[in-house]
């Protein structure tokens, strides 16, 4: 059950682009998605088509505007429950294996520690090579609330020029993310993310 978990985790890390309603936008900048279980919230930036769904992986998903047809950057958040209370660290540890073991050159770039949503966090950015060939360029941050997991996942493609025009905003939405408390308000102490590291 745990291996199969992790495997759907694995594979949600590769949805990057799916048809999806925009969302309102709460200011002229960004729009707030709330998850519908109260859990999370987030920030995409008004342009981007942002989908909450009521069930399966990922619950978040947005997707930055381009040309239909052409690849679009995306952020996705999955939340999964734990069998125990684990640091962040140790989840993304088991993530690690599942990806490696799962994803065709799969490349760890950088790992480490960070801080998102006011609570410790691990970061880690990759490579690997889907079925279609287009070989991504990603940037998952595991956190760990109890018995709860949340990954947020950023995609592009893995070339130096999506990676520098991509990732400052996939960055800065991930830098967004906020846990909730079980009355679905943000936690005071998640205001303010040090991700990305550095």
């Amino acid at each position: 059950m745990r291996r199969r978990r992790l495997l759907c985790l694995a594979l949600a890390a590769l949805i990057w682009a799916t048809p999806i309603p925009f969302a309102t936008a709460q200011s002229p900048q960004t729009q707030t998605i709330a998850d519908r279980h109260g859990r999370f919230t987030i920030d995409f930036p008004v342009d981007w088509e942002v989908s909450a769904r009521e069930s399966g992986m990922p619950s978040v998903i947005g997707v930055a505007p381009g040309v239909v047809g052409d690849f679009r950057p995306s952020v996705n958040v999955v939340v999964e429950d734990l069998p125990r209370a684990m640091p962040a660290s140790e989840y993304a540890d088991l993530n690690e294996r599942t990806l490696a073991a799962v994803f065709r050159a799969f490349k760890v770039l950088e790992q480490g520690p960070t801080t998102t949503g006011g609570q410790q966090a691990f970061y880690r950015y990759f490579t690997w090579i889907p079925n279609s060939g287009r070989a991504l360029y990603q940037v998952q941050v595991y956190l760990t609330v109890g018995e709860v997991a949340f990954v947020i996942t950023g995609t592009t493609e893995n070339d130096p020029g999506s990676i520098s025009r991509d990732m400052p905003a996939i960055s800065q939405i991930i830098a967004t993310f906020r846990p909730t408390t079980s009355t679905g308000r943000t936690s005071p102490q998640a205001r303010g993310a040090t991700f990305p590291p550095g």
